[in-house]
């Protein structure tokens, strides 16, 4: 049977996506490579390289792999004792904490782990009530631990790898619990866990502001919430601190505070005619205001928040605004190549003339295809970039840390 030259035409198409979606799969960069790990996938040997600052990059004793090259564990503050608390639900798996911290948890090291679960009542570890997200877990820890605190409690959401972890930590709690710096918590009392300001700083929540605001939920209402909360202080102009309630705080500065006054806060979330989430959402952004001695507004440096907080440190003092707009840069590719591949899927799965000829959105296979290897090409140039300050500001963490 002879087949038509559309036909013809169509079989290319559709080999011609298959082997730009192999294309893509098979060539995502090491730097964003540690969700592959997981999976068993490797990386391969890369040779020395020079910096942003011009010095070359050594190749440490830990090799090129970056679940090596990326830990920044302080041995020096090992002798402080530190638990991670995590919110969650019964449906959640947190296999991921001993898999990849297992190496630091008691008995092999500093770290003591107190997962609460919000849903299960028979949980070892749970809130009176299901309400209030991880405000009610965070507080009921304090409650329930008050008088044996770790030097260092880091209280987090249960999830691993999320959009409001540090981009520079590869989104990841567990590479961001291991580099914490516990002494550096100790000598600030409170930090917030996130380093972007965005959401979150330099100015965010208005309480006086009464419309409401459906990515602000909880602007309209905070200020009927402070009178409750706070009864006996004004009601501030602004608040603001990074998102998304993920923190660490020093048992010392825990224990400044009266057990009973946690139990209040904790009471105000079982009482409020507000809902589950809500009530939680109230709590975002004035932690700060509870642990830093009512600080309304606490936005520290991004570029020191990451040195001081994980060790990646950048040597010029541009270096990290420089990583900032490569960053923005590479996702904005990210986004532009996922709208192709969308269209690249739908030429596999409707291997029809019609299709061949236009995507959904009427452009030319041609024109698709073009784009698509314009779009790869920048995308690995700019993780590359990217990659090359990222790992110098890594080195030169390891040299701030003296590892």
């Amino acid at each position: 049977m002879r087949l038509s030259f559309l036909t013809y035409l169509a079989i290319a198409a559709c080999t011609s996506t298959l082997f730009l979606g192999v294309f893509y799969t098979t060539n995502r960069h090491p730097s964003l490579r540690l969700y592959a790990q997981s999976e068993g996938k490797g990386r391969e040997a890369e040779p020395k390289s020079t910096s942003v600052d011009g010095s070359e990059t050594p190749d440490t004793e830990t090799g090129s792999d970056p679940s090596h090259w990326r830990n920044l564990y302080a041995l020096r503050e090992a002798n402080l004792t530190r638990t991670l608390v995590l919110a969650s639900i019964a449906e959640e798996s947190t296999d991921w904490v001993h898999e990849e911290l297992g190496d630091i948890i008691v008995p092999n090291g500093p770290l003591d782990i107190a997962r609460y679960v919000s849903d299960n009542p028979q949980a070892p570890l749970h809130p009176p009530q299901n309400k209030g997200h991880e405000a009610n877990m965070y507080l009921s820890y304090i409650v329930d631990h008050y008088e044996a605190l770790a030097d260092v409690v880091i209280f987090i959401h249960s999830h691993r790898k999320t959009w409001h972890n540090n981009d520079l930590l590869d989104l990841d709690s567990a590479l961001g619990v291991r580099n914490l710096s516990p002494a550096h918590v100790i000598s600030v009392g409170y930090v917030n866990l996130r380093c972007h300001w965005d959401p979150g700083c330099p100015d965010w929540i208005h309480p006086s502001e009464h419309e409401k605001d459906d990515y602000k939920k909880e602007e309209s209402i905070l200020a009927d919430a402070w009178l409750k909360l706070f009864p006996a202080d004004p009601v501030p102009q602004t608040l603001a601190q990074p998102c998304c309630s993920q923190f660490a705080v020093s048992g010392e500065r825990i224990r400044t505070i009266p057990k009973s006054r946690y139990e209040e806060l904790r009471a105000w979330i079982y009482n409020s005619d507000l809902g589950d989430d809500i009530t939680g959402r109230v709590f975002e952004y004035i932690w700060q205001y509870i642990f830093l001695d009512k600080s309304v507004i606490a936005c520290p440096s991004p570029q020191a928040c990451h040195c001081d907080l994980y060790g990646v440190c950048f040597r010029k003092e541009g270096a990290f605004k420089e990583w900032e707009t490569v960053h923005k840069e590479l996702v904005h590719v990210q986004e532009q190549l996922g709208d192709w591949d969308e269209k690249g899927k739908y030429h596999e799965e409707h291997c029809l003339p019609e299709a061949v000829r236009y995507s959904p959105h009427k452009e030319p296979f041609a024109e698709y295809e073009d784009l698509h290897q314009s779009l790869q090409k920048k995308l690995h140039e700019l993780e590359d970039k990217q990659d090359l300050i990222t790992r110098a500001a890594y080195e030169h963490g390891r040299e701030v840390r003296g590892l």
